[in-house]
């Protein structure tokens, strides 16, 4: 469904991915709890509980993702986290890393920001980091004063906006900046290369008998590279917010395909290899969370709202914008407020709750989960 300027908006039905065990993500959650030591670190992992505090407020997973997160070595010349002891981290993981601090900061623990900040920062430094350093960016705008000037960063980062991709991890980490960025600034360009890099995905890397992505490109004559689920949790995540930004089905169709093949062999895994592609297929089954702006992208009052949003830990959700001069979409959705711009939480295509401060985002979160069907 799309407004008069032209940004689809995403209001539309889900259907459930009945092909994934429910229980799956729930299952892993408590095997990582179960594990201790033996399970965590694992960045996926860590995730994964981190995600149970939020949909299920599961306080004991919630504390355990904190704990690994605190006991990761910290004991290189600059003292950032790292999986390897003495050892600086390499973009690809400082750019992993930011954004799980950030999220666990954002999910009620404030001595993590300092970690969030020194690892968004070390890339930010980086110019060969840049291209990875999307994400940590715009997490760190939604969580800091001088936020237009890391959007900038952000956007400069993903600069050229459709410049092919080295691999499935570098794929999976700009097409989750570029949707992330394009539900806080609704550039349709945005879009378009997230949606650009998302097809060549499935051009490039999708095993046609199976499902799934490979971990490289096939070369001539050679046998076809692996299929590897756990480096499939970020690329499915990814294409599942590309789905969600341009209402495109088929990317719904492949990714279920996809998880169905998958999950026999996940699940066979350890705890800690399964948690990113049980995390997503929750994330798949249970559908976005609706939040959709009545404002304009160039407004700064719209876009606090968009910002207020994102700084909250949550996963599924999914930010559209309708501008306020589409009057018959607004009028339809019943998405009235006594003044634009105001953020509506939706459930069942039904406004549940609306803010018009970025202080009163976080409310619209509890309003969605109150509504959910038991």
């Amino acid at each position: 469904m799309a407004s008069s300027e032209g940004i689809w908006t995403g209001a539309v039905g889900e259907k459930s991915f009945a092909e994934v065990p429910a229980a799956w993500a729930k299952g892993a959650a408590r095997d990582l709890l179960k594990e201790k030591n033996a399970g965590l670190p694992s960045l996926d992992g860590i995730r994964l509980l981190l995600y149970a505090q939020e949909e299920w407020g599961d306080a004991e997973a919630g504390a355990a993702a904190k704990k690994a997160l605190k006991d990761l070595p910290r004991d290189n010349e600059s003292g950032l986290p790292s999986f390897k002891s003495g050892a600086l981290p390499a973009p690809e993981e400082a750019a992993r890393l930011a954004p799980v601090f950030w999220a666990a900061a954002a999910a009620g623990a404030q001595d993590f920001l300092a970690p969030a900040r020194a690892l968004t920062e070390f890339l930010a430094a980086d110019g060969s980091a840049g291209v990875w350093g999307g994400e940590a960016f715009l997490c760190a705008a939604a969580a800091a004063a001088e936020e237009a000037a890391w959007l900038k960063r952000a956007r400069t980062a993903l600069e050229p906006l459709e410049a092919p991709p080295a691999s499935l991890g570098e794929a999976a980490t700009r097409i989750s900046a570029l949707c992330g960025l394009f539900q806080v600034m609704a550039d349709p360009a945005l879009r378009r290369a997230a949606d650009s890099l998302g097809r060549g995905l499935f051009q490039e890397l999708w095993e046609r008998e199976r499902g799934g992505f490979m971990s490289r490109t096939p070369q001539n004559g050679a046998a076809a590279p692996p299929v590897v689920p756990e480096e499939n949790a970020a690329a499915f995540e990814a294409v599942w917010r590309l789905h969600h930004i341009t209402g495109n089905s088929n990317y719904r169709k492949w990714l279920a395909w996809g998880l169905k093949g998958l999950a026999a062999d996940a699940r066979a895994l350890p705890a800690a290899k399964q948690a990113g592609l049980a995390r997503v297929a929750d994330m798949m089954a249970c559908g976005r969370l609706y939040l959709e702006i009545v404002g304009r992208p160039e407004d700064e009052k719209a876009r606090a709202l968009a910002l207020a949003a994102l700084a909250r830990h949550s996963p599924r959700r999914v930010i559209s914008w309708i501008s306020p001069d589409d009057r018959d979409y607004v009028m339809a959705h019943k998405l009235s407020a006594p003044e634009y711009p105001a953020l509506f939480a939706c459930a069942d295509l039904k406004p549940v709750a609306f803010a018009q401060r970025p202080e009163d985002v976080p409310a619209l979160f509890g309003a969605l989960l109150g509504a959910r069907k038991p």
